[in-house]
């Protein structure tokens, strides 16, 4: 990494406020590719009759997993046409029959990691530059997102009838994003807002009783922690 500079961490910082956008970016371009380069030009042939027919209560259940040697175990990559409503639009067709396939794809990992691989970099360089141990600290919670993503990734790939497998790896998936959202929580507070120092000018609630200062900061991190716990199971679930 080259010498960090004030809009690189800017830059780096909100990409990983938007992994998900790059995630569904991602989706979105490998559902184009995919269903202009399937066989039968769609991958949609199968959908011919969707329309017309009522999905069975049975085929909305089917799980098929393939026998090959090769992919044994392996979920099915692509929406049985079955499962899929009569009512979608084509395109809304075009975009389920793919989904599934690239929401689950090693490339979708990369994607989510990315911002977070670039800040983790810009850290561990600043502190090379500065010797500022406190480069370490932030690195580390950038590393903690690393597990929220292999977990996802595994948990997408995870047989959806084996109950145990995927009760494990939701499991594992809360404590990872637990983790991180404190790391990010701590940062907040010690760093940012500089709570674990207070000064005068960190009192966003000057000139008003002690008591109503207490509570709206008790609010702030109470919200603080949980829409950071919260953003952290959606993204990467």
């Amino acid at each position: 990494f080259a010498p960090v500079t004030f809009w690189h961490v800017v830059v780096a910082d909100y990409a990983t406020s938007l992994a998900k956008a790059l995630g569904d970016l991602q989706i979105t371009i490998c559902v184009v590719a995919s269903a202009m380069l399937s066989s039968d030009g769609l991958g949609l042939s199968a959908l011919r009759d969707v329309r017309d027919e009522e999905p069975s209560a049975a085929a909305s259940e089917h799980h098929h997993f393939f026998e090959g040697n090769n992919n044994k175990g392996v979920h099915q990559t692509t929406t049985p046409a079955a499962t899929l409503p009569s009512s979608l639009s084509f395109s809304d067709a075009i975009f389920e029959a793919h989904k599934a396939e690239c929401a689950r794809s090693l490339v979708n990992a990369f994607c989510l990691a990315l911002p977070f691989y670039c800040r983790l970099g810009q850290c561990l360089r600043t502190y090379v530059d500065t010797r500022e141990k406190k480069n370490l600290v932030n690195a580390l919670k950038y590393c903690s997102a690393f597990p929220l993503v292999i977990i996802g990734y595994v948990q997408k790939n995870t047989d959806p009838l084996d109950f145990r497998a995927a009760a494990r790896r939701r499991d594992a998936l809360i404590f990872a994003a637990f983790v991180n959202s404190s790391f990010s929580f701590a940062w907040d507070v010690s760093m940012d807002w500089g709570l674990l120092k207070p000064t005068r000018r960190s009192l966003v609630f000057a000139g008003r009783s002690k008591i109503a200062t207490v509570l709206g900061y008790a609010t702030l991190l109470a919200f603080n922690l949980a829409t950071r716990f919260a953003w952290a199971v959606a993204v990467f679930s």
